[in-house]
């Protein structure tokens, strides 16, 4: 049995595809996670660094380098010692971020 090597590209395609919509959703949850985690305690917890800085890794590698910019920002606001209002402010910009990456990748995306 032979495989058409344009037919692997194209399900291997549609299989990255798949991904990168996914993770663009999942972010959206967690940070309406994070979000809702700050709004009920004084002080950020450790939680808040760990998902922007996985956020912030993650971006590039599924192609979204401005996710990676904007998580960088609010893990280094974290680092810096801001306080929770600030830390939902930058969780609201990268949300913008992700929507806006989402948006863009739905519009070209067929499957």
């Amino acid at each position: 049995m032979n495989i058409d090597p344009q037919d692997a590209q194209a399900h291997r395609e549609a299989r990255l595809a798949c991904m990168r919509r996914d993770y663009l959703e999942s972010i959206l949850d967690d940070l309406d996670q994070l979000k809702k985690e700050l709004a009920s305690v004084e002080t950020a917890e450790s939680g808040y660094r760990r998902k922007v800085h996985s956020i912030r890794g993650s971006g590039g590698a599924y192609g979204f380098p401005d996710i990676s910019l904007r998580a960088g920002e609010a893990e280094d606001a974290f680092l810096a010692g801001a306080g929770n209002d600030e830390l939902v402010e930058h969780l609201e910009v990268l949300e913008g971020t992700v929507r806006q990456a989402r948006e863009e990748f739905l519009a070209t995306f067929d499957g």
